[in-house]
Formats: structure tokens, sequence, C-alpha cells
């Protein structure tokens, strides 16, 4: 232990009655911090004080206890039974829930403790984070649905657990390091597919989910003209529609007229609205599309779009960024294309003018554009 002078130095440089001693069965220390009206002495392994040094505790007012455990052992439980409120810093600033992990990494480091309580918006403690948080696996479990390629999904979904896909597109190159649940039908919306699920589990449906489950079969089948309408989207339809008490025709036209109001957004939004990346061995190129009941006003703006496809060409590296402007009313499209001239002059459709091709009969992305494209980019090399 240490030496006699050695703890008495020790001791004179602390203020007395803010000390806790803890000792054995050493008289000479237990007297001395006694004489310097200490806070409290803890005699450890079970030994008493000596009549004498008690009286003397009790003319100084220095409380004695009697520990059954060994030094060290009485040192950590008398450390662990420290009020909270004693040890804790007042001086934290906590973090809200729904901070991004990017703008509280300064306030970690500043912490001494290296960890952070976190609060809801009623300052109500919901957890902890610590230095150690930042380099585990995130506890995100994502579900993708109308979509299963990585360059669709939503940034960073390497790092997050995949439980299940539910899709009606092409398969693209995702893969997980686990077993997962892939449900991918070919019908015209996975908004059929999610419909069947709820009938499949005999969950009951909302007037309000229905309502949005027809919706998305109607936008996504065109009214259920497209070709990659199915018998399936068509009796869920009906079934959604018995449901909600929505008539598919005159829903169908509220759609269409809302749909049309789509151009007096700004064309970047246009072009984000329903973009889809494609993947290849050795190119990327995007589509977007657009439904409208008078594709003449997407030329009156054709200038504008072909500046911002160019622009999203040339950021991402694409070999060509496309819109497919559809015509709702007469089931034709159009497609507007910037990027690599000798991609651009394999594309046999009838050419409308510059960059611009008819695309008759044509309303379906998926079944009846990508494929075509995708025959091209292979021949392309």
């Amino acid at each position: 232990g240490m030496k006699f002078d050695t703890f008495k130095e020790y001791i004179d440089a602390k203020i007395a009655e803010k000390v806790v001693c803890i000792v054995g069965d050493r008289e000479n220390i237990q007297e001395y911090v006694i004489k310097k009206k200490v806070k409290a002495l803890i005699i450890t392994g079970g030994k008493m004080i000596s009549k004498r040094l008690k009286k003397l505790a009790e003319k100084n007012k220095v409380s004695i206890l009697i520990s059954p455990y060994e030094t060290a052992k009485t040192s950590w439980l008398a450390i662990y039974s420290t009020p909270v409120k004693y040890m804790g810093d007042k001086n934290v600033a906590p973090l809200k829930k729904d901070a991004y992990i990017s703008r509280v990494i300064n306030s970690l480091e500043e912490s001494i403790s290296r960890c952070l309580p976190v609060v809801d918006d009623e300052n109500r403690i919901k957890g902890v984070i610590s230095e150690s948080d930042l380099v585990s696996d995130p506890n995100i479990e994502i579900i993708m649905v109308d979509h299963n390629e990585k360059s669709q999904a939503i940034e960073g979904i390497e790092n997050y657990k995949i439980l299940e896909i539910i899709d009606h597109h092409r398969l693209g190159n995702l893969h997980t390091d686990y077993p997962i649940r892939f449900i991918n039908k070919p019908v015209g919306s996975t908004s059929t597919l999610i419909a069947q699920m709820y009938r499949e589990h005999k969950i009951p449906l909302s007037k309000d989910i229905a309502s949005l489950l027809l919706a998305g079969i109607l936008s996504d089948t065109v009214i259920l003209q497209s070709t990659t309408t199915t018998e399936d989207d068509k009796e869920v339809a009906e079934y959604l529609s018995g449901i909600t008490d929505l008539s598919i025709e005159e829903f169908g036209k509220d759609i269409t007229r809302i749909s049309s109001q789509v151009l007096e957004k700004p064309t970047s939004e246009i072009l984000n609205m329903d973009m889809k990346v494609y993947d290849t061995p050795n190119y990327k190129y995007s589509v977007s599309q657009i439904e409208v009941v008078s594709p003449e006003r997407v030329m009156d703006k054709k200038d504008e779009f072909f500046k911002e496809l160019e622009k999203k060409k040339n950021q991402n590296g694409y070999l060509v960024s496309a819109l497919m402007v559809t015509d709702i009313v007469n089931l034709n499209s159009l497609l507007l294309v910037k990027g690599d001239p000798e991609y651009i002059m394999r594309i046999n459709y009838p050419k409308k003018e510059k960059n611009v091709f008819i695309l008759n009969g044509i309303i379906s992305r998926k079944k009846q554009l990508i494929p075509y494209l995708m025959e091209l980019v292979k021949k392309y090399g």
C-alpha cells in the first residue's frame, strides 16, 4: 500500500470535508483522517475500529462505515452506488431523435464520455448514441416496393437489411447476403400485388388505402388501356372499385385531368417525377415518363426539356437521357432523347424532328420501350 508520509501529503492537498477515505486496518491512517475531519471513513475487511478512535470520530463528527469486502471491491461498490444525479454531466446538450448522423459527429467528439442522450420533441429520453454506434450496421430494415434495382433504390441501400421485394419489373442486379421474400409477377401495377396480399392475408382494406391502390393501378395501366394490363389488374380494380364506390371510368378521368397539370411544374422536377436508370455491363441510361392529355404542350417546351436531359446525361455519365411523353387519350407516345449521337442514330422509330421520335401504339416504358432500347445498347457494344 501507499507509504504513510506519501498518504499524508495526498490528504493534506485535499479539502478534508469533501474526502471519503477507504482503508483497511491501518490505524495510523484511520487516526490521521479522523483528526483531519474527513467527511467519512470506510473501514474494509469487516474490521472494527478501536474504541479510542471511535470516540475521536464522534468528537470530530466523522462518519464511520464498516465494509465486509476487501478494499478494491469496496471502492468499486462505492462508485457504483453513487446516485446518477451526482455523476451526470448537466451541461451535455441532448440530441433530437431526428437529427442526422452527419450533424452529431462534432457533438459526440466534444462529449467527455463520447456518448450523448437522445430525446424526443418533449425532451423525454429515447436512448443513447455513442461513437461506437457510428461504425455499427444501421438498424434499418427495408421493403423494396415497385423496384428491385440498386440504381433505383434509396442511397445507401447496401447498408440496410432488405426484408422483401414486391415488384413487377424486370430483374436487376441487386443481391443480398441472406434469403429474402421476393414477389415479382408480370402484372401492370405493383398496386395489384399489394391488394392481392391484403386479400390473401385476410386483412380488411380501408376506403382510403383501397382508393390509393386503385389510383395506382389506373395510373400504371393508363386506365387499364396499357399493353401491360392483365386480367389480374382488371379484376383487382373492380374489387377496389366496389370497396371505394369509385367508378373506374370517372376516377380514371379525374386522374387524367390531374396528370395533365404536370406540365406546370419545372422541367427538372418533371423529369425526376418518374425517372428510372437502367444498368448494362458497359453503360447506364435514364428514361423518364410523363402521361399527358396534350403532347403538343410538351413540344412547346422541348428546348427546356432538351436542356435538362443534356444536363442529366452529362452529370451522371449516361449514354443517353430520354423522356417518354405518353398521350393517354390517343394511346401513343413521343420520345425526346439527348446523348450519344451514334446511339440516337440507331433508333428506328419514325422521326418527328431532330431527337424526337414517334412511338405509335407504344405507351408502356417497361414492356414496349425498354426492351427495344436495351437491344440497341447491346448492338452498340
